[in-house]
């Protein structure tokens, strides 16, 4: 083992000078993991190093702690004497033999990566080189970074395994390998495991319009799997939007004081539109979790993990009502039409709960059943009945025992406003959904 006089708690930058506008930003989000790993810190030459230290001996120290190094590969960098015969070939060093994480960062040069030795190492942002991205795409090759040294971090505090006895270790020492063998670097760990477990296929489901899925939940896990959903993914209008979970239901997170800070940023919102559905992507929304799980809410860490999983929309209220009320407001209807909403029991005894009439002039009716025709327990309350004709139900004309109110005519009216209007009405006057009652609906010609 190399460099190991001191502790490997330093989260080490390696790059050019030129590149140094990158590094300014880079470094707030790598910062940003420090209190959830006491003990780490994030270390540059020049700001980290105080007037009159000897630069030379500083960054040997820092090398020799390093944990993991960040390589802001760039054609500076690769021009750079100080990088080529000091800094790079420690930390390659040190990845072999100690398990130090190397993670290059592209400004630019691409093409000279891959015959880099350093390709042996997968890079963050293949194919994005930072000085041709925008700050919003840099800010998500960043988001990207803090989580794969997140990841690394996790594992460098995980309580060590103790090896698996065999029988070769117990007669005799393994033989030395062949020095052909250390020839070429290879990566020091094993591949990165994901940011959000089950995050693309609910993303891909999402955005499949034939699919059910209407929602994504990303929830943070404690270690006795207790959840607290971080924010929702919603699909609506053909619209991806993002919500945001209030404090309350946040507070089991016990967040630092700089992620509330960051949740109050207007930036973030509560409620965002992220675009149209057909205009998005996996990769896009995977950033656009990835930079609030790591980025906002300092997620995952040692005391959570986080998931996802795509949910599919409610059941209706009233199966059916939609349909129905869609074909009752078809203007190539003919006629007089009469949507009926029962309430079915336990033991199949279906009740009559809200007539839906459409007469011969386009005019809709929406009419309550009278409590004789009810179970007891979905009786219409006294004081309910007087705000219902304070609202402008009256006795029906043909029934003075039912309340009956004019909704319009079919031309005016509008099938979604019709669809929410009527479920609070079954909410508020009959105090459904209950679980001993199944709703329904159906529509027929009417002898009108």
């Amino acid at each position: 083992m190399t460099d190991n006089a001191q502790p490997r708690n330093k989260i080490f930058i390696s790059y050019a000078h030129q590149d140094k506008v990158f590094v300014e930003r880079m470094k707030l989000f790598l910062e940003d993991l420090e209190p959830s790993f006491p003990g780490f810190e994030v270390w540059i030459d020049r700001s980290d190093m105080d007037s009159g230290d000897k630069w030379f001996g500083k960054i040997d120290d820092a090398l020799a702690g390093a944990r993991v190094a960040v390589l802001l590969f760039s054609h500076d960098f690769l021009f750079s004497s100080f990088i080529k015969t000091h800094e790079l070939p420690r930390l390659m060093q040190a990845a072999e033999a100690d398990g130090v994480t190397l993670l290059p960062v592209i400004v630019a040069g691409g093409s000279r990566f891959k015959d880099h030795p350093l390709n042996a190492y997968n890079a963050i942002n293949l194919g994005r080189e930072l000085k041709t991205l925008d700050d919003a795409a840099r800010d998500e090759v960043y988001t990207e970074l803090q989580a794969a040294v997140r990841r690394r971090l996790q594992q460098a505090v995980a309580p060590a395994r103790p090896p698996a006895a065999s029988a070769s270790a117990v007669v005799a020492p393994a033989a030395p390998a062949p020095a052909a063998a250390a020839a070429a670097p290879r990566p020091a760990t094993a591949p990165a495991m994901p940011l959000v477990p089950g995050l693309q296929p609910a993303l891909a489901a999402l955005l499949n319009i034939d699919d059910e899925t209407v929602g994504v939940d990303v929830v943070a896990l404690d270690a006795d799997g207790n959840g607290t959903t971080l924010f929702t993914l919603d699909a609506a209008d053909d619209e991806i939007s993002v919500t945001l979970s209030d404090a309350d239901t946040l507070a089991p997170l016990q967040l630092s004081t700089e992620a509330r800070a960051r949740l109050a940023d207007d930036r973030y919102g509560s409620n965002r539109v992220l675009g149209q559905r057909e205009r998005l992507s996996v990769d896009g929304l995977k950033a656009e979790v990835g930079r609030l799980v790591a980025g906002v809410f300092g997620l995952p860490n040692a005391h959570h993990t986080v998931t996802a999983e795509g949910y599919a929309g409610d059941e209706p209220l009233v199966a059916d009502l939609a349909d129905n009320i869609n074909e009752l407001l078809n203007p190539k209807r003919k006629g007089a039409w009469m949507l009926e909403v029962l309430a079915t029991d336990g033991n199949d005894e279906s009740s009559a709960l809200m007539w839906l009439a459409r007469n011969d002039e386009g005019t809709v009716f929406c009419t309550l059943a009278n409590n004789d025709e009810l179970p007891g327990d979905l009786a219409i309350a006294r004081a309910t009945r007087q705000a219902l004709r304070a609202e402008g139900y009256a006795p029906d004309a043909d029934d003075g025992r039912r309340d009956s109110i004019s909704l319009g005519e079919v031309s005016e009216l509008d099938p979604d406003e019709m669809l929410a209007d009527r479920e609070a009405t079954l909410a508020t006057v009959y105090g459904l959904p209950r679980d001993d009652y199944a709703l329904s609906s159906t529509l027929a010609r009417s002898d009108a």
